[in-house]
């Protein structure tokens, strides 16, 4: 009797111990599976022109909209408010100084600003990213001439400096990553990756080819927890960019693994090459703007198709006015003198209305 007491015992002990076990290995395997929860954000970056809430607005140097109720050049507009840099640029001639401030203020009126930043590095380049409740920016190079960033938030109240020194872009944030395109220079590799705000874990989630070569990127967004991002599959031949072609690459951004490609080829300037307005994807191909529901359709539908002249789409933005504003890029009109071209049309799909015109360089 008492042996069975004994064994049954030990059976008690040893169940609980296997539990223990088991519960502690899905705790170890969900933690290395990055179980968090992840938000989704709208990225933002500071330009000359920008759409919200159904209207269109333009700072020093854009091509049409409503001007903005401030002196800047490079901006973003969100949520009641105007987020802006203190640095002039015109046709991307920067101003005197590199460095300047990054301020916030009221829509419509430009009251009650606040300054965010006071050390933010050429801003109206393309490193300013308003994502959620934090705005990401560059704050100069440091002495091996690696980019430095640090974020802010949008009420001033927080501003934190990031370690990595492997950032060009950042293109995403889920509320604990942010995602990144940038260098490896021990690996002497591109790399995209990710880097927890909470613990400054960098990590990277795969490499890519140097520009101009099959395999490169040249656009990256982040859309419902998956990685978007312009590859080439066709290198220019004879320097000439308008014959590269690409795929939209598609991956999960836990792991960085390849989940799908879309279906269809980007040409030319691809990197202006696409933008997300809710769950469509607008894109321009060699000689249209298009559109395609990533949720239920397995092919693109043409909004409109370029002028005779015109051989590169460009989509800005769809403020939820019902269109689509985009520039396009062309040979010399002869007549006009023009060679850049800026439009809308509806999301319906027609004939594009001209907004504006000009020549540039």
């Amino acid at each position: 009797m008492r042996s069975n007491k004994f064994n049954k015992g030990m059976i008690i002990v040893l169940t609980a111990i296997l539990a223990i076990i088991i519960v502690g290995a899905i705790a170890i395997y969900y933690i290395g599976q990055d179980s968090y929860q992840a938000i989704e954000y709208e990225t933002v970056g500071f330009a000359n022109m920008r759409g919200n809430e159904g209207k269109v607005y333009k700072g020093i140097g854009g091509a049409w909209g409503e001007d903005i109720p401030v002196e800047a050049s490079a901006f973003a507009v969100y949520d009641g408010k105007i987020y802006y840099g203190d640095q002039i640029t015109e046709g991307y001639v920067a101003s005197d100084t590199r460095y300047g401030n990054i301020f916030s203020a009221d829509m419509p009126s430009g009251s009650n600003e606040v300054t965010l930043a006071d050390n933010a590095y050429n801003v109206g380049y393309g490193q300013e990213k308003l994502i959620g409740d934090k705005i990401f920016y560059c704050t100069g190079l440091d002495d091996d001439f690696n980019m430095m960033y640090a974020w802010v938030s949008t009420d001033g109240t927080e501003r934190n400096p990031i370690l990595s020194r492997r950032i060009n872009n950042i293109f995403g944030y889920d509320g604990t990553y942010f995602f990144y395109s940038g260098y490896d220079k021990k690996t002497s590799k591109n790399i995209v990756g990710k880097y927890n705000l909470e613990t400054n874990k960098d990590r990277t989630l795969y490499f890519y080819e140097d520009v101009g070569n099959v395999g490169s990127i040249v656009g990256i967004s982040l859309y419902k927890g998956e990685i978007y991002a312009i590859t080439m599959t066709k290198a220019p031949e004879n320097y000439d960019d308008r014959t590269a072609e690409y795929k939209v690459e598609v991956r999960d951004s836990k792991k960085g693994k390849v989940t799908k490609n879309l279906p269809f080829t980007l040409t030319g300037a691809a990197n202006y090459g696409f933008l997300f307005d809710g769950d469509t994807l607008i894109y321009s191909t060699a000689d249209s703007i298009c559109k395609i529901n990533l949720n239920n359709e397995s092919e693109g539908t043409v909004l409109t198709t370029l002028g005779e002249l015109e051989y590169w789409g460009i989509p800005h933005f769809a403020p939820g006015d019902g269109y689509l504003y985009y520039e396009t890029l062309a040979d010399l009109d002869p007549d006009t003198g023009f060679n850049d071209y800026f439009y809308r049309v509806s999301l319906d799909g027609g004939k594009p209305e001209l907004l504006n015109s000009w020549f540039t360089n």
